[in-house]
C-alpha cells in the first residue's frame, strides 16, 4: 500500500475530521492499493496526553571503562 498524500489539519480533506477530532488531529493520510484497486483514508489522532521529562545518556569514561548513565534533566 503506498502513501501518496499527509496532509495537515486544516487543508482540503481534512476539514470533516478536524470538526469530528479537533486539535486532537494530527494528520490525514490518503493510501492506495493497487491490488485492490482501493484508496483509504486515514487518520493520525492522539488518544492520550501526559506529562514526560526527557532522559538523556551520558557517556561517562572513568579510565578505560565506559558505563551510559540514564538522567533525568530538569527544565
Amino acid at each position: 500500500m503506498d502513501v501518496k498524500a499527509t496532509l495537515l489539519p486544516g487543508v482540503n480533506g481534512t476539514r470533516s475530521l478536524l470538526k469530528e477530532y479537533g486539535d486532537q488531529l494530527v494528520c490525514v493520510r490518503y493510501r492506495y492499493d493497487k491490488l485492490k484497486q482501493k484508496r483509504y483514508k486515514t487518520a493520525e489522532i492522539i488518544v492520550e496526553e501526559k506529562h514526560w521529562h526527557p532522559t538523556y545518556r551520558i557517556v561517562v569514561e572513568p579510565g578505560l571503562e565506559k558505563r551510559l548513565i540514564d538522567k533525568e534533566i530538569p527544565f
